[in-house]
């Protein structure tokens, strides 16, 4: 798709009392056709995208990218949440402003990887305010797990020291991507979130089992993007999880020999343009 429109950047805070502001940045489209409102994965943060929000405003679409709290540019103590109740009341937040601002009854939620968990948490619990749901590599079930002596470990912690700070198992940048200058930018950005507390952990968990319950109560249109040869995910075992939403609302595709990051790899144009496409029908 290759519509022609002037984008414009900016930046801000979605403010709530006592509550860390969240920051996003966004990429306003002149002749707008829609809003995406984003979300991006554990270790990430909004500037990992850049090149794929600009494109997609190119095309029409104005994107607000936040930052989940305690990463990138929001606030909040660094890897850390209380409860998993927050991650979702700051999406509720996230989108609410964005559709104040923009003066939109609906916008597109997009989430990458992590953020696929509260993002269809959200879609399940709070459909209100949503045209669709677009999901890319969602890290559900992974692979690349930490091994039982960190996993009862990191349960000890979320009962007694909660705030204890660990790795996460995700800190190769080459099972992100084969393309060396992503790799390099993502095992060099000074931004990028390492580690995290035992409760974000736990909480993440929490939510992961959740998901099986909520995810036929999706009542969206859901698109979801894997890469065949993703490093990170457990593909036979998302994909199972995945079809529980209701197949009249769910659309799959896998690009063949692509890793993870999708926009990273080399179909990422066409990733971009089955999306926009995608979006086009709905």
């Amino acid at each position: 798709m290759t519509v022609k429109t002037q984008i414009r950047e900016e930046t801000g805070w979605t403010n709530r009392p006592d509550q860390p502001r969240l920051a996003w940045h966004a990429w306003h489209a002149d002749e707008r056709r829609g809003v995406i409102v984003r979300l991006h994965g554990i270790e990430s943060h909004a500037g990992w995208y850049a090149e794929s929000s600009e494109r997609l405003a190119r095309a029409g679409y104005t994107v607000y990218f936040f930052d989940r709290r305690g990463s990138g540019r929001s606030e909040g103590e660094r890897g850390d949440v209380d409860h998993r109740r927050s991650w979702l009341n700051d999406l509720t937040a996230g989108i609410n402003d964005v559709r104040w601002r923009e003066d939109v009854k609906t916008v597109h939620l997009l989430a990458n990887c992590w953020g696929a968990r509260p993002a269809l948490a959200h879609a399940a619990l709070s459909p209100h305010g949503l045209a669709s749901l677009i999901l890319m590599a969602p890290a559900l079930l992974t692979r690349a797990d930490f091994g039982p002596t960190d996993k009862l470990r990191i349960a000890q912690d979320a009962l007694l020291n909660p705030q204890q700070k660990h790795r996460h198992p995700i800190t190769d940048g080459r099972l992100f991507t084969r393309d060396t200058r992503w790799v390099k930018m993502i095992e060099t950005d000074t931004l990028a979130l390492h580690a995290c507390t035992a409760r974000f952990y736990w909480q993440t968990l929490r939510l992961t089992k959740r998901l099986p319950g909520l995810l036929p109560r999706v009542c969206v249109p859901t698109l979801a993007l894997f890469g065949g040869s993703d490093q990170v995910l457990d593909l036979p075992r998302t994909h199972e999880l995945i079809r529980r939403i209701p197949a009249d609302l769910l659309t799959v595709k896998t690009y063949p020999g692509q890793w993870h990051m999708l926009e990273f790899e080399p179909d990422s144009a066409r990733v971009i343009d089955d999306l926009l496409a995608w979006i086009e029908k709905r």
